[in-house]
């Protein structure tokens, strides 16, 4: 059977499977009330110096998403999260003599 035929069947590389739709890519999001993101911003304007520092904040309020929307009570867990991997990684750049 010739290739143009799979193509006119509507056949599409039957081996390969159809991904379900819970692991198809999804679009991520956080939920954030102003003052909190006021904040946020104001923090990484002042206070985040390098691309590792804006990851670690990133990383810490996407740790914090699944409570629904952020306000400012989740404002310390969220710095607390962020400065502690700055803290570990500082670490292990001391140890690796870096």
């Amino acid at each position: 059977m010739a290739y143009s035929t799979f193509i006119h069947s509507g056949i599409v590389n039957p081996a390969k499977p159809k991904l379900a739709k819970e692991s198809q890519d999804r679009v991520d999001s956080v939920t954030m009330d102003v003052p909190l993101l006021t904040r946020i911003l104001e923090l990484s304007r002042e206070d985040i110096k390098s691309d590792v520092d804006l990851h670690n904040l990133l990383t810490s309020i996407l740790n914090q998403k699944n409570k629904g929307t952020l306000t400012m009570q989740d404002y310390d867990a969220i710095v607390q999260g962020s400065s502690q991997k700055t803290d570990e990684l500082e670490s292990i750049r001391k140890l690796a003599g870096i």
